[in-house]
């Protein structure tokens, strides 16, 4: 995984390679029972959420981008390019073909405070389907 942190000495944002060989995610896919074939063509919608392998809290449904609040949670999902979503910060792309996903943490480097906290970050990985 790749993204940057903040030099405390420096006070300078640098590039930076983060370890994840020791983390998973758990990725959970329901069809709903919602189409809009106005919207998303014949396109059926789910649900889809992530979280952490061994988090026991509850896992909470990622938003689709460009949907109001009614319908935020319905997700389209495309033969060809399969699926986006949005938690908080981050940003996941799903292909349920390939298998792979990539995540995209906005973090704090937008929010001024130049902290050496929840900076940003891409990382991208191979699935694996359970069920």
């Amino acid at each position: 995984m790749a993204g940057i942190s903040r030099n405390s000495t420096t006070k300078e944002w640098n590039s930076a390679r983060f370890t994840v060989e020791d983390e998973a995610q758990i990725v959970t896919v329901k069809k709903t029972k919602l189409q809009y074939p106005e919207i998303f063509g014949k396109e059926t919608t789910y649900t889809i959420s992530v979280k952490d392998f061994g988090d026991t809290s509850k896992a909470y449904n990622c938003l689709y981008f460009f949907s109001d609040n009614a319908d935020a949670e319905n997700i389209p999902v495309r033969e060809s390019s399969g699926a986006s979503c949005n938690w908080f910060g981050s940003t996941f792309f799903f292909n349920f073909k390939n298998l792979k996903m990539q995540t995209m943490f906005r973090g704090g480097y937008m929010d001024g405070l130049d902290e050496n906290t929840d900076t940003p970050y891409v990382a991208v990985a191979k699935c694996d389907k359970v069920g």
